[in-house]
């Protein structure tokens, strides 16, 4: 049973001692890849008082800025409480904050110390700001060694603060500040807002006498902590009322639904965006099982919302099994940060999870209205909470709106909203124009338009700097009809901004469209759709014109799109149609969305972003970007680029991957959501070939046994024989180059599908059975014969579209066990009977076991069976062993080559050691011809 908290909070300060009342009780559970990590209310209270003493310790002073950034963990919730309990100034960072803001942030605050990652802390070191931080890392163990990398001195684990005894709170002014917040930037560069202790102990305070949040809930909190809206309700809130705040380890669909399973979340604390992803994502499974159950959902949609207005739960009882799988505990979602779609919050509350919405800004601490599940309609934000004014001045409205008010022509006063009360800040940090601006008469403005119906509520219409005035003098909320325009299936997103007057758009194509289209027939799908979504509202509402970009806009981690780089975006996708496809290089982290810098702060998404940077350094690389069509991965490339994830990165390419993904974020969501875990320690498809690969698999570097050997030696003879009926004389050369013993490969050039049986024939009867050979599936094992021949002659499939990493673990199963294999390292059958280069993944073997390769050079199969011949034409066949090479020898060589990674250069090396030992064949041919004319 949780304990009851003692007197209302009048300080921050005081917060440990709340969270200590607690005890042993379940505070944060962080769930990681692996497991979970799950800690008590006593140990976060005792961490934070030991923190603080630290803090101290180092000469921290009431009111010093202290600044934290870093993804939200039980650390991250230890820091900021010993922050606040010494007096001093919280200044939570966002992570994904481009290096100009970074640096003008901590400029502006002044924090000299700063809690966070290492990976982020490497960062910071190229920002130069104009003092030096002292940094303390939540990702280091006390007493762990520097990194090769290098680490600076003043970089240490934040475990070297605590102390042995707990600090006791500092003796703080309700009006002192608190926490320093900055904006996310919609209109601008970020501004400093400090809130004082009296602003956020009356939100908590507040919060909690709604009833909302309750002890014993259990909230999930998918949300950075830079925001007002998650730190103060869903860390500060809910650790000082015994609440359980679970973390996913990633803001994946899967994560989230897993936290919620598992962690028995009854409360989510979340945006729009992610409830509309729940939502859609469960549209999208009904939608998948066809079109007879995608009818039916949407049937019983419809009931459930009539019967909700009816008063009747129709939609808990229908929709239950969608509510279980998502979240069977879930009792309540809590949506703020930016306004929630009507149709969204009916459809969820249809469904049966009661939906809480909140209004306010990082001004007011953060919220000024509630409105409570079922309460009103869809369309408002609710009623202004205990305590705040709110009021409406349409001083803010054009003139022509405020003379039809003022003659009654308009049903509400409409206006900027205005409010006051113990919550809303007292003005911005080192701003003083600003604030005078914001602040008229102990007012606040807002900023946003609205107005209040008779009832209390408060109705919003977008925001006043936002607001864009036609020609025509017609006013238009950009959100509004982006949310109209945004319904079309064939749009992702939209934007909407102002040019001469008229309304344009720049608009991202949704997936679907991008993966049934080709791309020069991408904008105009797109532009159809848009006009069709436009054809029923008014002529001044529709769009004269849209640009198409593949690139996502420029959003905060909360969705909103930041307005002041619309515009420069809709004219570079202006003058470059088809949003940047022809530019050059990989987008800047900075100005991709929200929801993609959030996904590049999982580190192994971020590896598969950095490689794929690396690795098509000229193509335009976007998360939008198509795999096939942007940068030009086809069957062959998908085994390197698998290969590099592998070695490069830890990630494995599966052969589901493969069939599923079409643009690169759905390659850096799956290495998000895999984390290495298929690419663990001793799992590793080249080094452990025999733990990634099935029993099946397995059994194909397995010998035949004698019934399998001596069928194949009568299809030896039978071979043989066919090649001297139909005129190829086989002859064989340097045959003693071959080991007596395994393990080795044979390399030969790929002229011709009559390439294998002339080499089965030129290793001889009786040593043909002992070779493996490396064979592609899309050809060696279609039809019943083709896999008879493949079984008897010992071929194990190597097919890149089958996946190329596990692919290629059979061939390591072949020479780990110490037996001979054959690998035509071209990859393909070569259409001019030309040499071409050798694709890596025979290096990766020869990297790692260093067996003995022979090249093989084969000379007159093109002239006797090319590329689309059915049967051999008569010709002389040569078969030239050449000198075997030992792997050490290959990798020494590889060394010297400056481009390309280990298994490439060996690639390389093989290839040019064929080419060398083709060279010499035809000198001597050439040799042996002139010496026969001179005979002559």
């Amino acid at each position: 049973m949780a304990a009851k908290t003692g007197s209302e909070l009048q300080t921050l300060a005081t917060l440990v001692d709340q969270v200590a009342q607690f005890g042993d009780q379940s505070a944060v559970v962080q769930f990681t890849r692996e497991g979970r990590e799950e800690w008590s209310s006593a140990r976060l209270a005792e961490e934070a008082g030991r923190l603080a003493t630290g803090l101290r310790a180092i000469k921290v002073a009431a009111g010093d800025p202290v600044a934290i950034m870093a993804e939200p963990s039980p650390e991250w919730f230890v820091a900021g409480l010993a922050i606040l309990r010494i007096g001093a100034v919280l200044v939570p960072i966002e992570t994904q904050m481009s290096d100009q803001d970074l640096k003008r942030v901590f400029d502006d605050c002044g924090a000299r110390r700063l809690f966070t990652t290492a990976r982020l802390a490497r960062r910071l070191a190229a920002v130069s700001t104009k003092r030096k931080l002292e940094v303390f890392l939540f990702d280091q163990d006390d007493g762990e060694e520097e990194n090769s990398r290098g680490r600076s001195s003043a970089h240490q684990p934040w475990q070297s603060l605590l102390r042995d005894r707990a600090a006791s709170a500092a003796p703080v002014d309700a009006n002192d500040r608190a926490v320093l917040f900055y904006t996310s930037g919609t209109t601008g560069p970020p501004k400093g807002v400090p809130l004082s202790h009296r602003n956020i102990a009356y939100q908590i305070e507040v919060v909690k006498k709604t009833g909302l949040v309750r002890a014993g809930d259990r909230m999930l909190l998918p949300l950075p902590l830079h925001h007002v809206y998650p730190l103060v309700i869903g860390v500060f809130t809910t650790l000082g009322l015994g609440v359980v705040v679970l973390l996913p380890h990633a803001l994946t669909g899967d994560a989230i639904v897993r936290a919620l399973s598992e962690g028995k979340g009854s409360i989510i604390l979340g945006v729009p965006r992610l409830y509309r992803a729940l939502y859609e994502g469960s549209l999208a499974k009904v939608s998948g099982r066809g079109r007879v159950a995608a009818g039916l959902f949407s049937g019983a949609m419809k009931l459930a919302r009539a019967s909700r207005r009816a008063k009747l739960p129709l939609g808990r009882v229908m929709f239950r099994p969608i509510r279980n799988k998502m979240g069977p505990s879930v009792r309540l979602l809590a949506s703020g940060g930016s306004p929630l779609d009507p149709e969204l919050a009916e459809n969820l509350e249809a469904i049966g999870w009661p939906v809480a919405v909140g209004y306010g800004l990082t001004e007011t601490s953060p919220l000024l209205t509630i409105k409570y599940p079922g309460e009103g309609d869809y369309t408002t934000v609710g009623r202004p909470i205990e305590g705040v004014e709110l009021k409406i001045d349409p001083t803010a409205l054009p003139q022509r709106d405020r003379e039809a008010q003022k003659a009654g022509r308009t049903k509400h006063r409409r206006g900027e909203v205005l409010a006051r009360g113990p919550n809303v800040f007292h003005g911005y940090h080192h701003l003083p124009q600003k604030t005078k601006k914001a602040i008229e008469n102990g007012w606040f403005r807002t900023g946003d338009l609205g107005y209040i119906d008779r009832n209390g509520f408060l109705h919003l219409g977008g925001r006043a700097s936002s607001m864009i005035v036609l020609e025509g003098g017609e006013n238009i909320n950009p959100e509004d009809l982006e949310g109209i325009y945004s319904e079309a299936k064939e749009v992702a997103e939209i934007g909407i901004l102002a040019e001469r007057g008229k309304l344009v758009a720049l608009a991202v194509p949704d997936r679907s469209v991008l993966r049934g289209h080709p791309r020069e027939e991408v904008p105009r799908v797109v532009r159809q759709a848009i006009e069709r979504r436009g054809a029923d509202l008014a002529t001044y509402k529709r769009l004269s014109h849209v640009e198409i970009t593949r690139e996502a806009l420029p959003t905060t981690r909360l969705g909103k799109i930041k307005r002041h780089l619309l515009a420069e975006r809709y004219e570079a996708a202006r003058r470059d149609e088809g949003g940047a496809a022809r530019r050059k290089g990989p987008v800047a982290v900075e100005q991709l969305s929200g929801e993609d810098r959030t996904l590049l702060e999982n580190p192994q998404a971020r590896k598969m972003w950095d490689l794929l940077s690396r690795r098509y350094p000229d193509r335009r690389l976007t998360p939008e970007a198509n795999l096939g069509m942007d940068l030009g991965i086809d069957s062959l490339e998908w085994v390197e680029l698998s290969l590099s994830a592998g070695e490069k990165a830890g990630i494995a390419i599966t052969e589901d991957l493969i069939e599923r993904a079409d643009t690169v974020r759905d390659l850096l969501e799956a290495a998000a959501s895999a984390g290495g875990e298929e690419l663990g320690e001793g799992k590793r498809p080249i080094e452990s070939p025999e733990e990634v690969l099935s029993r099946s698999d397995r059994r194909w570097a397995q010998p035949n046994g004698p019934i399998l050997t001596a069928a194949a030696r009568v299809l030896f003879r039978l071979l043989r024989a066919l090649l001297t009926v139909r005129g190829c004389r086989v002859t064989i050369r340097g045959r003693e180059n071959l080991p007596e013993k395994g393990p080795f490969i044979v390399v030969p050039n790929h002229v011709s599908f009559l390439d294998s049986p002339v080499l089965t024939v030129a290793f001889g009867s009786q040593r043909f059975h002992r070779f493996f050979w490396a064979g592609q599936g899309r050809i060696m094992f279609v039809g019943r014969f083709r896999r008879l021949f493949s079984r008897l002659f010992q071929v194990v499939p190597i097919d890149p579209s089958r996946g190329p990493l596990s692919s290629l673990a059979v061939g390591a199963l072949v020479v780990k066990e110490g037996h001979p294999l054959v690998w035509f390292a071209e990859g393909q059958v070569s259409q001019d009977g030309q040499l071409h280069s050798f694709q890596p993944g025979i290096g990766l073997i020869v990297n790692h076991y260093e067996p003995t390769v022979v090249p093989a050079f084969i000379q007159g199969t093109y002239e006797a069976m090319p590329l689309g011949k059915k049967l051999p034409r008569a010709r002389r066949i040569t078969v030239h062993f050449g000198k075997p090479i030992e792997g050490k020898k290959l990798k020494s060589k590889a060394g010297r080559l400056k481009k390309g990674e280990v298994h490439q250069r060996i690639a390389q090396v093989l290839h040019d050691e064929l080419a060398e030992l083709a060279q010499s064949v035809h000198q001597e041919s050439e040799k042996g011809h002139d010496q026969a004319r001179e005979a002559a």
